[in-house]
Parts: structure tokens; C-alpha cells; sequence
């Protein structure tokens, strides 16, 4: 798909099944912008592996890459975001590469994605429950839009709770070129695993091919 306002988006569903889609200059405006939207998504089998999205600069105009919306896995059969590849984001001063638990979700786990200059954050854990980050790799250059590569932070009036961020790999310059890797706002109570993550780890763009989508 190339030059879409959103790549995939699933409201009021379940065992939805978005895997090995390529999607190039996602181009919004707000509320879409999305290569995967999830928009009270629930129950069993739902899944968002091995995509890859590739935006452009000056070709594109995406929000959030992956966006979970009130989206609730199960305790057998969380949510999967596992393996995709997200290179470029921006300008935009929200958007970023995948963002969890927004307005609420639980029961999810990102695992293995690769990141590169994906826009404002990296990866965001904005609220929720059971929600799990692992051995992810998140790199930005210095960017006029970049803020953050990883962080924890309730944004909203829902249960925050019972979370982990540990084993990733993240080395992030926000837009003063200073080095932002890890943000821990302290109102989800214990996060397991904080720790574990290496932050200013020895990565950059290349830990994604030169060229990740051809037409």
C-alpha cells in the first residue's frame, strides 16, 4: 500500500489478523495516519507482526505507526505487536512509532520491533494494564520534532498498572540533540523489568536495511 490516509484500521473487532503487510507514506491528516489502527479491539487472536512501514520525508505526514485505542487482549491471548519494522515519522509533534494503552487497554506485548527516526517517540505505554515491552530496538537521529524513545507515562483517568519495560535497546536524541532515551513518569506504579533496558546503546539506522520496501 503507498500514499494511504491509514494502512489498516479495526474498530469494534476481534481476532483480527494484520501480518507481513508493507505500507509506504502514510499520510493522515489526524485522526488517521496510521499503518495500523486498533479501535476497541478485544478478546483473543488479535495480532500486528512482521509489517513494515517506510514514510518518507516530505512524502509523508503520519501519526502514530501502530496505535492500540481502548484495546484489551486476554491473559492466554494478549494483543501481539511482534516484529514489525517502522522507519521515518514526523513532523509531526505527537506522533511517534507505537503507541500503547492509549485511553485505556491491557493485556498487550511489543516484542522484537525495530525503530528508526519513527517521529516524536519511539515506543509510548500512555496507560493500561498487563501491557509488556520487550527486547525492542529504538534508534533516532536528532530530529526538529524528536522527543523520546521509550517512556511510561498515564495520560488519561485509567488504571495504569502491572506493566513491563525491560531488554530493550534504545539510543534516542531528542530535538536539542541531547541524548532521551527512557522516560519513567512514575504514576503507573512498579514497572518490572525498568532496569534491564540498555539506554544509549550502541545502535543506529542500521540496525534496518538500507531499503526495507520496493515498488
Amino acid at each position: 500500500m503507498y500514499d494511504v490516509a491509514t494502512g489498516v484500521y479495526a474498530e469494534y473487532s476481534s481476532t483480527v489478523n494484520v501480518n507481513k503487510n508493507q505500507v509506504m507514506n502514510v499520510q493522515g491528516p489526524l485522526p488517521r495516519g496510521q499503518m495500523v489502527q486498533f479501535n476497541n479491539v478485544s478478546g483473543s487472536g488479535n495480532v500486528i507482526s512482521y509489517n513494515i512501514c517506510e514514510n518518507i520525508a516530505g512524502q509523508s505526514y503520519p501519526e502514530d505507526v501502530i496505535n492500540l485505542y481502548k484495546t484489551n487482549g486476554t491473559a492466554s491471548s494478549p494483543v501481539q505487536v511482534i516484529g514489525n519494522w517502522i522507519r521515518g515519522g514526523g513532523p509531526s509533534s505527537t506522533g511517534g512509532g507505537i503507541m500503547l494503552g492509549d485511553q485505556g487497554g491491557s493485556y498487550v506485548i511489543a516484542q522484537d520491533n525495530i525503530l528508526v527516526n519513527p517521529g516524536q517517540y519511539g515506543i509510548a505505554v500512555a496507560s493500561g494494564t498487563n501491557i509488556q515491552v520487550l527486547n525492542n530496538k529504538v534508534y533516532s537521529a536528532q530530529q526538529s520534532f524528536s522527543n523520546v524513545g521509550l517512556y511510561i507515562w498515564n495520560q488519561y483517568n485509567t488504571s495504569c498498572s502491572l506493566n513491563a519495560i525491560s531488554g530493550n535497546q534504545v539510543s534516542w536524541k531528542n530535538s536539542a540533540g541531547s541524548e532521551n532515551d527512557g522516560w519513567n513518569a512514575g504514576n503507573c506504579g512498579a514497572v518490572s523489568g525498568w532496569g534491564t533496558n540498555a539506554f544509549n546503546a550502541p545502535i543506529d539506522a542500521s540496525i534496518l536495511p538500507t531499503q526495507i520496501i520496493t515498488k
